[in-house]
């Protein structure tokens, strides 16, 4: 972080993501947004991070290309099936992480975990998801 630059506490961050603060501890713990700690101890978002992280996520990328491995453990390829983080699915749903993890514990919804532990969504497997609940909703 430099000196000038606006730096977001996590519940502001949060806020505009409109998603929950534990949500936003895990996007930084998985490195897909960047912070750190002021000399106050508390977490920090510098804006320019965050608004990054919403150009990625707009674009359909939720890790930055080539920064990390994937969960197979080899590098990301531009043209294999993206895999989402559970904070990402549940925006993309309109709902909270543990109503995510429920809908994947109950097997409407699939996942598996990555060899970093992290669990992880196939985007064809929430589009499967989100087709069959709009059907769902129209047959009623």
């Amino acid at each position: 972080m430099t000196m000038g630059e606006r730096l977001l506490r996590v519940p502001e961050v949060a806020r505009r993501l409109n998603m929950y603060g534990p949500d936003v501890y895990e996007l930084i713990r998985t490195g897909e947004l960047d912070a750190g700690k002021g000399r106050d101890g508390l977490v920090y978002v510098p804006e320019k991070a965050l608004r990054e992280y919403e150009r990625r996520r707009l674009h359909g990328t939720t890790l930055r290309e080539g920064s990390r491995s994937s969960p197979s453990g080899g590098r990301r390829a531009e043209t294999r099936e993206e895999l989402l983080r559970v904070p990402e699915v549940a925006r993309r749903l309109g709902m909270h992480g543990p109503d995510v993890y429920e809908l994947i514990r109950t097997r409407e919804l699939d996942a598996g975990k990555g060899r970093d532990g992290l669990v992880y969504v196939p985007e064809e497997a929430l589009r499967d998801f989100q087709r069959r609940r709009s059907e769902a909703s129209s047959s009623s």
